[in-house]
């Protein structure tokens, strides 16, 4: 964002709703934004693993190619979180 690099996900949408506020990122209501970052915060880690072993499972199968493929894609930077091409 204006030529500085962030890497976490939740100081990323802190610096776009600073640079761009509309529209919101995070819900206006302070009750909810709260719940939405304590999500945010618990999601990573815990969905990480489980995550991963997927991905490897997927990749193993036969046709598995594909999996590898996006992921080597999306860690480049050439694909965005949900596939499709940036």
């Amino acid at each position: 964002l204006d030529g500085r690099r962030i890497g976490d996900s939740t100081a990323i949408i802190a610096a776009l709703e600073q640079h761009t506020p509309e529209p919101a990122l995070y819900p206006a209501d302070d009750e909810q934004r709260a719940r939405a970052l304590e999500l945010e915060d618990y999601a990573p880690p815990t969905l990480a693993a489980p995550l991963q072993e997927l991905r490897q499972e997927l990749e193993a199968r036969p046709g598995g190619e594909w999996v590898h493929a996006t992921y080597a894609r999306h860690r480049h930077g050439s694909v965005g979180a949900t596939g499709l091409r940036r």
